[in-house]
């Protein structure tokens, strides 16, 4: 059972590497008329520009406009159906998501967009796993989805799951992958990506709820994907 206690803790040395929120809206051609404008605003804080395009579900193809930050640390991707606020660098959620509702804010009144279809927090991890011998010791931090001794009686382990899971209020997947590294290199990498997102109409003055719901659920799962051992590494101590 996770407490409210470990809910509220701060780990000074997360693993993470990215969190991202996202909205999706009904496909707005507004955006690439009044694109300038939306420079003009974040040309200060975000100067650096990229235009790219992606391929959607239904095999279409539709442009992305990405602003960066001077250190590469902040992005905001602009699409016809999309918004995303991405930081590799953070503190907490509440600093995050302040700063995340305000961008959208300004772009959704600039491109008249009301409501969304979609929205979607993601948190990425890189948990780096030390190794004894030849043996990576993935149990000590994680507790996996699978059977992680039976997977190494062969030999070398290699692996990526995706699993997609209900819980109340949303869907989450969640992505986990790992590969060893050449015996000459101490350690690997295991990848948890959650990704917690709604499937509804949802008005822009009830996306503070959402995005907050969201991240409690990636939370839970998250606290639940570690082990003691690792809040030891997260916390400083080990």
């Amino acid at each position: 059972m996770i407490d409210q206690d470990a809910i509220d803790e701060v780990f000074p040395f997360n693993p993470l590497k990215q969190v991202a929120f996202e909205i999706r809206y009904p496909f707005n051609l507004q955006v690439q008329r009044d694109l300038c404008v939306v420079q003009k605003k974040l040309k200060d804080t975000y100067p650096k520009f990229q235009k790219d395009e992606i391929e959607l579900i239904e095999g279409s193809l539709a442009k992305l406009y990405t602003f960066w930050n001077v250190e590469g640390t902040r992005s905001i991707r602009i699409g016809e159906d999309r918004l995303i606020i991405l930081f590799t660098k953070y503190e907490t959620f509440e600093l995050f998501q302040a700063e995340a509702l305000q961008l959208t804010k300004e772009v959704c009144n600039l491109f008249e967009i009301t409501h969304c279809q979609r929205v979607g927090l993601r948190y990425v991890n890189n948990i780096e796993v030390p190794r004894e011998g030849l043996t990576y010791k993935i149990t000590n931090f994680i507790n996996p989805f699978f059977d992680i001794k039976r997977a190494t009686q062969t030999g070398p382990m290699k692996f990526s799951l995706e699993v997609t899971m209900k819980k109340p209020g949303c869907l989450i997947t969640l992505r986990t992958a790992f590969s060893g590294k050449p015996p000459d290199q101490p350690g690997a990498v295991y990848l948890l990506d959650l990704d917690a997102y709604v499937l509804s109409d949802c008005p822009l003055e009830d996306l503070r709820k959402t995005s907050a719901e969201l991240h409690h659920q990636i939370q839970l799962e998250f606290l639940s994907h570690i082990t003691a051992e690792y809040k030891k590494v997260m916390r400083g101590q080990s």
